[in-house]
Parts: structure tokens; C-alpha cells; sequence
């Protein structure tokens, strides 16, 4: 949708909720199409009975004299998918404020750019009234199984990284001529970490006594690897 039919959207006769979402509390607040407010803010237990907020709508939409509701919240983590659904469920219209919106919206009305739950719904509200609202993408049941699959996969690589990034740094401090030997992945170099061999530990070893640590759990271990290793021991320690 362009800007102009967002704002179109919204009519006189549309009743406009904004929600700030938290991990438990929420705080929705409510206005015209003016970003005038009606009604007065509401706070509810994301995790619990929705129905609580659902009943508030439909009181401001009486009180007001609304056909019509849009609700608008900004898609906080996943806090707001469980609040999305319930009012899909219910054939109302849910609307997404992007982050970066509101974030650059602080300070617009009040100037004063502090966040609070309650200012933050007031917003939310009032830029839906101005049509800088998107529309959440529609997902089949198997394309979100999808979605969801590779967002898991995406944290998993993150993590992996994360701790290869550990990894490095710890070879740079004490031993970094290891990976001239190993890869940081390879099977050869994990007696090294689960052993914690530091260089003067290898050094003062024997080539039969580092060849026995190294080899215990692989036997086809590099013998020219080991060797390598322990020569490298010595230059670091001399």
C-alpha cells in the first residue's frame, strides 16, 4: 500500500489503538483519525486473557461511535505475534509500526524525546493516523514453518561464529602459531583445547608424551602435525 491509501484507510469512522508491547505488561492508547486521543490507556498482561483488551476496544469503539478499528504496535521481538493472532482471530486489522519510525518520531509531539510505555502507544497511534504504518506479510502455515526454521538457523550460525571469534582470541594471546598446524574446527586440535596445553606445557613435554595426548582419541593423527607443533612450542618459548 502507498501513503496515500494508508491514509485513506483510516476514516471518521475508524477508532485507532496503538500499543507499546512489553514482555509482560502492555500499555494501549487510542485516537481518531485526527491523532486526537479518546478514551484512556489501558494496560493489560500480554500473557494472560486478552480478552481484557479486547473488551476495551470495543468500549472506546461504543463510546466514540466507531465502525471500525486498526491496531498498531511495534513488532517487538516476538512479544507481539501472540497479540497479533488474537485479533486476527477476531477479523480486526493489525498494522506494524517499524522501529526505526518511532525512534525517529520521539520528541514530534512533546518535544521531548524520553521513552515511556504510554507515550510510546500515544505515538505508535498517532503515526498510524498519518499512514507510516506497513502491513504485516501474510504467511502460509509451511512458509512460516520455513521462516521460522531459518531464523533458527541464522541464530545457530551467529552463535557458531561467535564463539570461532572466542576461539581466535584465545590462540592470539597464548599460542597463535597452533593454527599453522590446525584448523580451529579440526579434529586434530581438539586434545589441545579439552587439554588445555598452553606452549611451555608442549615444550617441556616429550615428542612420545605429546604423541600419546594427541593420538589417544584419533588414532590416525599427523605425526609430522605433532612434530610441527611442539617445534613451534619451542621458537615460542625461546
Amino acid at each position: 500500500m502507498r501513503v496515500n491509501e494508508k491514509i485513506e484507510r483510516i476514516t471518521q469512522d475508524t477508532l485507532i489503538c496503538g500499543i507499546d508491547i512489553g514482555k509482560t505488561n502492555c500499555c494501549a492508547r487510542f485516537c481518531d483519525y485526527r491523532g486526537l486521543e479518546v478514551y484512556h490507556k489501558v494496560w493489560f498482561d500480554r500473557t494472560e486473557n486478552l480478552d481484557a483488551i479486547g473488551c476495551h476496544i470495543t468500549a472506546a469503539m461504543y463510546k466514540e461511535h466507531k465502525a471500525d478499528v486498526i491496531i498498531s504496535f511495534e513488532p517487538t521481538g516476538h512479544y507481539w505475534l501472540n497479540i497479533d493472532k488474537y485479533f486476527k482471530d477476531l477479523g480486526q486489522e493489525t498494522v506494524l509500526m517499524p522501529t526505526y519510525t518511532v525512534k525517529q518520531s520521539k520528541g514530534q509531539y512533546d518535544q521531548d524525546p524520553t521513552k515511556s510505555d504510554p507515550k510510546d502507544a500515544m505515538l505508535i497511534a498517532r503515526l498510524t493516523s498519518e499512514g507510516k504504518y506497513v502491513k504485516p506479510i501474510e504467511r502460509n502455515e509451511l512458509y512460516q514453518d520455513i521462516y521460522s526454521g531459518y531464523h533458527i538457523y541464522n541464530d545457530i550460525q551467529k552463535e557458531i561464529n561467535r564463539v570461532r571469534n572466542k576461539i581466535h582470541t584465545w590462540n592470539d594471546k597464548y599460542f597463535p602459531e597452533v593454527e599453522k598446524v590446525y584448523g580451529i574446527t579440526t579434529v586434530g586440535i581438539r586434545p589441545i583445547y579439552e587439554k588445555q596445553l598452553l606452549p611451555d606445557e608442549i615444550k617441556d613435554m616429550t615428542l612420545e608424551e605429546l604423541t600419546e595426548i594427541m593420538t589417544k582419541e584419533n588414532s590416525r593423527a599427523n605425526k609430522k602435525s605433532i612434530m610441527k607443533l611442539k617445534n613451534y612450542a619451542k621458537k615460542v618459548m625461546e
